[in-house]
C-alpha cells in the first residue's frame, strides 16, 4: 500500500493532531480553533505545493476534525498548513 506520513507542525498552539500518522488510507485533521475565524487547511507536498484543500470556510471557536482520503496522493511526506484568520 501507500504510506504518507503528515508532518505535525505547531501542535500545541491549536491542539492539533493527524491520525493515523503515516497513513494509508483515510487520516483524520483534529483541531481547536480559538476563536470565530476563516480557517483554511490545505495539504502541501514536500515543494510546497497546495495538493488538497480540505476547508476554506469560516468557523465558530471549537475542535473540529476532518476526515481525509490519501489515496489520491503519490507516496511520499506531506504537511498539513492550517491557516486561522481572513480567508
Amino acid at each position: 500500500g501507500t504510506y504518507v506520513g503528515i508532518d505535525e507542525i505547531n501542535r500545541q498552539q491549536l491542539a492539533f493532531t493527524v491520525s493515523p500518522n503515516p497513513t494509508s488510507g483515510d487520516a483524520r485533521i483534529s483541531f481547536n480553533n480559538p476563536d470565530n475565524a476563516g480557517v483554511e487547511v490545505h495539504i502541501l507536498n514536500m515543494m510546497g505545493q497546495n495538493v488538497m484543500t480540505v476547508n476554506r470556510d469560516e468557523l465558530p471557536s471549537g475542535n473540529y476534525e476532518f476526515s481525509i482520503s490519501t489515496s489520491q496522493l503519490a507516496k511520499g511526506i506531506y504537511f498539513v498548513q492550517i491557516i486561522a484568520g481572513e480567508v
